[in-house]
């Protein structure tokens, strides 16, 4: 249970180590299982570099997976099943229809309702908020101890209530594609399957605070996180 970095300059060498490795684990020990961690849009691509790179041109035991179907793992395991995922339209569409509702309770974004771009905006706002773990009451929170500014207040305030009334609209009804790791989390404990596999995660520049508080639960389960990281060897 610990966190090895595997460092470097280069982002392609530090993968190639990373994989080579993987594929000696599936040779030597055929009944350990390895999950290997990264951003969705490369899974495939990694998949098709383990099994160039395999002696046997395939492997045991071993899964690319990114953080969203490692969750869905989890739920499987659990005899989980998630609510309705809301992914990008349909958190747009949702919010044209709260917002239609709510018209005359707005002040500062009234009269942006009906601009092009302007859904999308503010849904990018809200999902940022969702990643980094901020709520609709830490929102309001700051927006009151915002001096000097009150027409950003004003806007913090009003975004804090809208924030509010999506939570109430998915609240038992959809889950949004951010909160899948933040449900994800509280059933790592019990999942058997994780105690014995090695974690290698590769290509993210960063983790947000969702992701960061799921790795610390799968901490304290796995036997060790294996994550490249690109910075100067010395």
């Amino acid at each position: 249970m610990g966190i090895r970095l595997l460092t470097g300059i280069n982002s392609a060498k530090k993968t190639d180590r990373l994989l080579q490795e993987i594929c000696e684990i599936s040779m030597k020990e055929t009944d350990r299982k390895v999950f290997l961690i990264v951003p969705e849009q490369f899974s495939l691509q990694m998949q098709t570099r383990l099994v160039e790179l395999s002696p046997r041109h395939g492997f045991f035991h071993t899964d690319v997976l990114s953080f969203h179907r490692l969750a869905y793992r989890i739920f499987e395991d659990r005899g989980i099943t998630p609510a309705n995922i809301l992914e990008d339209l349909g958190i747009s569409m949702l919010l044209r229809r709260i917002l239609s509702a709510h018209e005359n309770e707005l002040g500062c974004f009234k009269r942006s309702l009906r601009k092009a771009g302007f859904i999308d905006e503010l849904k990018s706002i809200l999902i940022e908020m969702i990643s980094y773990c901020v709520s609709p009451r830490e929102l309001a929170e700051a927006a009151e101890n915002i001096s000097g500014r009150p027409a950003f207040r004003r806007k913090c305030e009003e975004l804090s209530r809208i924030y509010t009334w999506l939570m109430e609209e998915t609240r038992g009804r959809y889950m949004i594609t951010e909160e899948i790791l933040h449900v994800a989390k509280d059933h790592i404990r019990d999942c058997g399957f994780l105690k014995d596999t090695e974690f290698y995660f590769d290509g993210f520049t960063g983790f947000t605070p969702v992701q960061l508080n799921f790795l610390k639960e799968l901490l304290l389960l796995a036997p060790r996180l294996n994550i490249t990281v690109t910075i100067p060897d010395d």
